[in-house]
Formats: structure tokens, sequence, C-alpha cells
């Protein structure tokens, strides 16, 4: 595991073995600063090297560094360095995983470009009513996007083999403008500038999505046979409600209605479109696939079919396994009066369920997050974190979500776990406690400490707020 470690006016990366307990430098750093100066033509210093990513080839030895998106590969030891440009695709496209091939957006319909840069349209019926691959215009980015000229990168999900893509034609035609006023033109003139965009009130007609398959060696286009999705704000894949099963035979939809009252689970057959219903539930209260909603959904499709999915019908929002094939309540994963919420890490082989909790325990502080472990037929609960402490523990990141904002694709060093389940890092916190970061085995038991915050002589007079514990009105739930 590697990392980037900030200091007072500058910065290093850290190695990090946590079979063996050991923390060293990635690499020479001096060294790199020469390699790179001569590259790169100007002055590096060491401590603020350039650099955004580091690329392993194998274990233990010098990486390549990916600086000004191109990949240098040094050797310190002979002062060289060579570089060469890291495969990027045009302003606007998404490449195909593992391709030369890239899809993007042109007049409302969804475009394949090759390798050879010639260029085919997948759709001809979109027009700017019922646009492919868009985000919604109620999406807080849409002004935003036009005033910059950034193009519009599709938005929709590859199957984990490339072959696959389910994208979605929003319909836009019913839903009513708004307005934003722009005081202050780029072109310093002084008359304001009216921006109109479709965004729905309640009550109003939303934004609908239609879900479609590409296969993209044939072109082929599938309908999924589901009714339109109610699309506000970002959209469902915004939104990471559409998934892909591990052999990119099925994907799976979650769907909340308009009220956020009932939410569904909806298989998706990859080759004909045709949709089976997995799981819906209702609830009284507001029901969303997460705690809040930056949190990745808690709803999960294990290789078996299984469906692990939450519900607040306890009165707290616990997970609970149900039989994919006939919809039986299999089990309860999460039992007590905590609140679940994030899964980290499901681990099939072991069969085990990682996750994060909050108010798991009495005499805890509610907000702060507990990691966990329990086994997917819901016995051998077991708390892994034990300081009165917010703990956090990264969710492997989204390729899709990556992808749409412009961040680097997700790696293993991304992810609080290990690749093969045996160690986490976990960073803790409190607000009279900076971050205090370390590396645990999978059974909780601390490996090795890799870090511990400072807050710095820039904000040495910093006061921290002074935590205090009440009651509610009611005298039951603690504040």
């Amino acid at each position: 595991h590697w990392y980037k470690r900030t200091f007072e006016g500058g910065h290093e990366f850290i190695v990090v073995d946590a079979a063996r307990k050991t923390k060293v430098r990635a690499f020479d750093h001096n060294s790199m600063a020469q390699a790179l100066t001569r590259a790169l033509g100007r002055e590096v210093r060491a401590d603020q090297l350039p650099v955004d990513d580091l690329i392993y080839a194998s274990a233990r030895t010098i990486p390549t560094v990916v600086v000004e998106k191109k990949a240098w590969a040094c050797d310190l030891q002979n002062r060289a360095s060579s570089a060469q440009a890291v495969p990027a695709p045009r302003a606007g496209d998404v490449s195909i995983p593992g391709e030369q091939r890239s899809l993007f957006v042109r007049d409302h319909n969804l475009w394949l470009r090759d390798a050879g840069a010639k260029e085919r349209p997948l759709t001809t019926d979109g027009d700017r009513d019922r646009s492919y691959a868009v985000s919604p215009e109620a999406s807080t980015a849409e002004i935003t996007n036009r005033r910059s000229g950034k193009p519009q990168i599709p938005v929709g999900v590859f199957s984990p083999d490339g072959g696959k893509y389910i994208t979605y034609r929003l319909d836009q035609s019913k839903v009513k403008p708004l307005h934003l006023l722009q005081n202050v033109p780029e072109d310093s003139s002084v008359r304001p500038v009216v921006h109109e965009y479709r965004y729905a009130f309640p009550g109003d007609t939303e934004t609908m999505a239609e879900f479609f398959i590409f296969d993209l060696q044939s072109g082929k286009q599938t309908r999924v046979d589901h009714s339109p999705f109610v699309a506000p704000a970002e959209g469902p894949i915004a939104m990471r409600y559409v998934s892909w099963s591990a052999d990119s035979r099925k994907a799976y939809l979650i769907e909340v209605d308009r009220s956020y009252r009932t939410m569904s689970l909806t298989e998706i057959d990859a080759e004909t479109g045709r949709a089976r219903l997995l799981r819906s539930e209702t609830e009284t209260i507001n029901y969303l696939p997460a705690h809040i909603l930056p949190d990745p959904p808690l709803v999960h499709v294990l290789t078996s079919g299984d469906v692990i999915w939450p519900s607040e019908r306890s009165g707290s929002l616990h997970l609970y396994r149900y039989d994919g094939k006939t919809g039986a309540l299999k089990n309860q994963l999460t039992p007590g009066s905590g609140i679940v919420r994030e899964v980290i890490r499901i681990d099939e082989a072991a069969g085990l369920l990682y996750f994060s909790a909050i108010g798991a325990e009495d005499g805890s502080n509610p907000y702060f997050r507990s990691i966990w472990r329990v086994k997917l037929d819901g016995t051998g609960l077991t708390r892994l974190t034990r300081d009165d402490a917010d703990h956090e523990v990264k969710v492997p990141a989204d390729a899709t979500i990556a992808m749409l904002y412009g961040r680097p694709p997700p790696t293993p060093e991304t992810a609080g776990f290990s690749p093969d389940g045996a160690y986490f890092v976990d960073s803790y916190s409190t607000p009279t406690l900076p971050t205090v970061t370390l590396i645990r085995d999978a059974h909780g038991k601390k490996i090795m400490d890799m870090e511990t915050a400072s807050l710095g002589s820039a904000i040495a007079s910093y006061v921290p707020p002074e935590p205090f514990r009440v009651m509610a009105a009611g005298g039951k739930t603690p504040i």
C-alpha cells in the first residue's frame, strides 16, 4: 500500500508492507527529483515532486510515476528516464475498458469511435427533449458545464467484461424551465445573463429515464423491459443505482419512487432486456438505498444471486439477506439498535460482510462510526474497532463515478481493504483528536501505525469544539 504524506512545505510518497510491518519511502526522492528535472526541463524539488500516481509493475521495484498525464519510467541508479504518454480519450469521450475505442455524445445521440477514429452512431432518434446518456438538467452542474464549454461525458455503466454498456434515454420534454441570473458575465459586460434549464418542482412532471443496453461489438441496442424511472437531480446512474453481475450477464436497477417511500431492485437480462423484480419494500418514512445520499447504496447482489437488502422495519437501518430466486428472507444480518452506515467489503468465499455502524452500543457517541464484521448467515457479529472515535475504512471507489467526475480510475490503493482481505486501513478522529491512521488485520487487531495528523503551525491557535451530551426532549435519544 502506498500513500502521499503531506507536511509543512511539501510531501513525500510512502510504501507500507503490513505483512513485514515496514514503512519506507517509495523511492529515493532526491534521485527522482533529478531525473524529473532532466526529463521535464525545469527544476523539480525532492519535497514537491509533481507526481499524480504511482504504477507498480511488480512488488519491491521502483514505480513508474505519472506526471502531467505521462507515465515516466526512471532509472534512478543510472540517472536516466523515459516517458510514455498515458492513453487518454478525447475531451468528452469515455474509453471502453481494455480497448482503444471510446463512446461519446453528439447531437443528443450515443456514438462509438474506434481506434482509427472512425465514428458511427449507436442511436439516431435522440433529440433535445429525449437525449441519450446525459445528466438531467436538474443536476447542479448543467449551467456550469454550459458556461465552461465542457463537453458532456456519456453517462452509463460498462459491464465487467467491457462488452456491453447500459445507459438511458432521458425524457425531459414535459419538465418546466427554471432560470438563473448571472450578474457578472465572463465578457465583463454589465448586463446580467439569464440561463434557462429544466427543473421539476413538487407536483410537476419529472424527468424520466428509459434504459437501454448496447452490445459494443455488434452495436445492437436492447430496450430494458421496464417502465421509465423517475430521474431527479443527477439521475440513477450518477446515484450508483445501476450495476452489473460479475459475469456480465445481468444488470441490476435500484428504483426509488417519487414519494421516497418504496424501493425496488430489478434484475435485467443483458441479452434480451427482460426484467425480473427481485425485491420491493414500502416504508412509512423516507426510504433510500443508503443512510445518507452521498454514501454508496447498501443494496448488493451476491454471486449466488442472493440479495443484501437494507430496511428500517425494526426502527433502525439494518441489513437482511434474501434468496434471489424465491424472494424469501434467509436471515437478518445486522441486529441491535444501531444504524448501518456503509457496506465496506463482502467476502463471499469466507462468508463475511464488513460494515460500519453508528449508535451500535450504549454509551458510545451516536455519531461516530465503528467497524464491524458479521457472517452472511447472520451469526458471529464482531466489533473490530473499540476506540470511541469516528472510524473510516474506505469503501472501494466506483469506476463509473470516477469517470463522470474526472477522477483517476480506482486502484487497489483506493480501497480500505487489501485485495486479499487480510488487512485494512483504519483512519479515526474526534472533534478534539486529529486523524490517526493505522493498519489492522481482518480481525481488528492493530498491526502497525501509519500516520498521526498534526494541525501544524499555520493553525496553532485553533481551539477545538467542546463535545457535550444531552438527551432529546423525549428522554430516550442521546444527542
